[in-house]
C-alpha cells in the first residue's frame, strides 16, 4: 500500500516465500515511482514488507498536496501533483502485475476485480480533477498507461527487481538504503 496515511493493504492469506515476493514488488513499485517522479518519502522504514494485521507491505511517502488549494490554485501545480501521486498508488498494481500477472484478484471476470485500495485511493484523487465518472475513468486509464510504460521499461524494471530482491532479505528498507 502506498499511503500518506495509514495502510491498507490486506495481509496475505499465507506468508509463503512467493506471497513475501509478490508483495515486494508491489511495495518495490510505489517506491521506485516514487523516487523517479519526484514524490518524498523518507524515514527509518520508508518500505516494509512484514505483514500486519491491517497490511501485508507498506510504503510511505509523504504528502505533496499539504498546503496546496486544489481547488483556488489557478496553477496547474495541483493538477500535476495529483497525478505523480496517482502514479505512484498504481505503480505498486503496476509492478505486481509485471512480476505476477496471476497475483493480480479478481472476481468471476477481470471486470471484477475492484483495483484495492491503492485504486480506491488514485481514483477518489482523480475524482477532484474530473467533472463526473466517464472522465474519472478515462483520466484514471491515461495514468494507468503512462505508469504501466514506467514500470515495464527495461531499466526501470531492472530496478524495481533489484529492489523487491533486496527488500525479501532486508524486509524493511530506510529511505537511504532504498535509495542506493
Amino acid at each position: 500500500q502506498a499511503t500518506a496515511d495509514a495502510p491498507s493493504f490486506p495481509p496475505p492469506r499465507d506468508q509463503s516465500p512467493e506471497a513475501e515476493r509478490v508483495v515486494a514488488y508491489h511495495e518495490a513499485g510505489h517506491l521506485f515511482a516514487a523516487y523517479r517522479l519526484r514524490v518524498p518519502f523518507g524515514g527509518r522504514k520508508a518500505i516494509t514488507i512484514i505483514p500486519s494485521e491491517s497490511y501485508s507491505g507498506v510504503f510511505i511517502f509523504k504528502n505533496i498536496l499539504r498546503g496546496v488549494d486544489q481547488e483556488w490554485d489557478g496553477t496547474d501545480r495541483p493538477r500535476i501533483k495529483i497525478e505523480r501521486i496517482v502514479q505512484v498508488c498504481l505503480a505498486g498494481i503496476e509492478a505486481q502485475r509485471q512480476y505476477d500477472p496471476l497475483s493480480i484478484r479478481y472476481g468471476e471476470s477481470p471486470r471484477d476485480w475492484d483495483g484495492g485500495p491503492d485504486y480506491h485511493q488514485a481514483r477518489n484523487l482523480i475524482d477532484h480533477l474530473s467533472s463526473g465518472p466517464k472522465e474519472t475513468e478515462a483520466y484514471l486509464e491515461l495514468l494507468r498507461i503512462r505508469t504501466e510504460s514506467l514500470v515495464q521499461t527495461p531499466i526501470n524494471w531492472k530496478c524495481i527487481q533489484r529492489l523487491a530482491d533486496i527488500l525479501v532479505v532486508e524486509r524493511t528498507l530506510s529511505t537511504k538504503r532504498a535509495i542506493e
